[in-house]
Formats: C-alpha cells, structure tokens, sequence
C-alpha cells in the first residue's frame, strides 16, 4: 500500500471498491450509493467518504438528482463543500459532453425528430434557462456548439452580439438553435418568437440559414419549424 495512504480512513475499503469495479470497469453491479461514494473518492481523497453518500442520498433520493441538483442546495449536504459540489456539476457537464460528442455520429441535421432529442439531452434538464447554439458548414458538418445564460424565465434573454460574435467566429453557413424552460411549458412566448425573427433578420446579410429553434423540457421539445413560426 502506497504510504501516502496509509492514514486516509477506510483505505482498504478503497482499495476493495477499485479493484471490484476495475474487473469489468462497469457500475450495474454498484448502488447508487457504492457509486457515489467512490465518485467522492477524487472530491475528497483523505476523508471517509461513506457517511458523505448517504447524506446525499438522505437529501436527493437518486443519483440523477444529485447530479442535477443545484449547486448551492449540494452546499448544504455534510461532508460536501463548494469544491465537492463544483466537482458533481462537473461530472454532470462531463456526461453531458459525453452524450452530445456520442450522439454526434451520424447526426443529420435535417431530421427534426433527431436533432429535437438531441436538444432535449442537452439541455433540458438545466435549473436555468439557457440558449444553445449548434452551427453547422455548407454541408451540414457541425463545427461548433456553445451555451449561453439566457435568464431564469420562460422568455429569452440573451447576449445577442456574443450571439452573433461565436456564430460569425466559427464561419457558419447554418445555425440551430435551442432553449429549454424549467417550468415545462413547451410553447414559445411572444418574445421567443420575436427573438428568433430577430435572429433571423441578423443572419441573412450573411447568407446564415437557420434550420431550426427548438424549445426543450427533460426529453421533450418544440419545434419552430414544423410550427411555421419563421
């Protein structure tokens, strides 16, 4: 055993959690509970981190809740200070990018129901409204996405000129856009409507399609599109 372990509390249980996971390097065989404890082994690598999972849980229920949760309620939990909980929104981000990168293969940007669920999967679990903006070559290739903050309400806010600075940026010939609403009411408000128009307005001198605007809740979206709404 390494020395500088020695002295970290329940290192043998540590040691026991690794090497059962490094067997197969899978979690179906872990709880919720075992995953997150070893998910805290790299957050808090001298602590016990036993008690610290169960408090989780105690509070979140899941693990997907945990994940979601935001960060200053994860604050409250023992055990879990501001660099641990800075450390789950980063797991969760990392899933996220995961996810996106993987579903990236084969993706055809003209297929509405797939890029909606794509959509969905990114963003539609976010606490906060946010803008995402996926922007695309003269073939469809996609060559960038990035979000935005866009306000707490079921509205857009948004920076339009760093908007429009990244799309210009990354020599779009397409742009897709999507934003979720918290509250779950999928139907776009006037100034959503208004906001794409807008946007729309701002791309054409460029010669800058935009093929889509979708609004997302968990795993469902709405498509400007298919609604005739630009």
């Amino acid at each position: 055993m390494p020395e500088k372990e020695k002295h970290i509390p329940g290192v043998g249980h540590r040691m026991r959690m690794r090497r059962r996971f490094s067997e197969t390097f899978s979690l179906h065989n872990f709880t919720e509970e075992e995953a997150l404890e070893m998910a805290l082994y790299y957050a808090l690598p001298k602590q016990d981190t036993t008690d610290a999972a169960k408090a989780l849980l105690n509070r979140f229920q899941k693990l997907s809740n945990v994940l979601d949760a935001p960060l200053d309620e994860l604050i409250k939990v023992p055990g879990i200070g501001e660099y641990t909980a800075i450390y789950f929104k980063f797991l969760k981000a990392l899933m996220v990018k995961y996810q996106g990168s993987k579903n990236m293969e084969g993706a055809e940007l003209g297929d509405v129901e797939w890029i909606g669920s794509y959509c969905a999967s990114m963003i539609g679990n976010e606490n906060h409204e946010v803008l995402s903006v996926i922007v695309a070559d003269s073939a469809r290739r996609i060559g960038g996405h990035m979000v935005f903050p866009a306000g707490n309400t079921n509205s857009l806010t948004v920076d339009i000129r760093k908007l429009m600075s990244f799309i210009l940026k990354n020599d779009a010939s397409f742009v897709i856009l999507s934003h979720n609403h918290p509250g779950g009411i999928l139907m776009p408000s006037r100034e959503d409507i208004d906001f794409t128009k807008k946007l729309q307005d701002m791309l054409a001198p460029y010669d800058i399609g935009l093929l889509d605007h979708f609004i997302v809740y968990n795993d469902k979206y709405f498509s400007f599109m298919q609604r005739n709404l630009f």
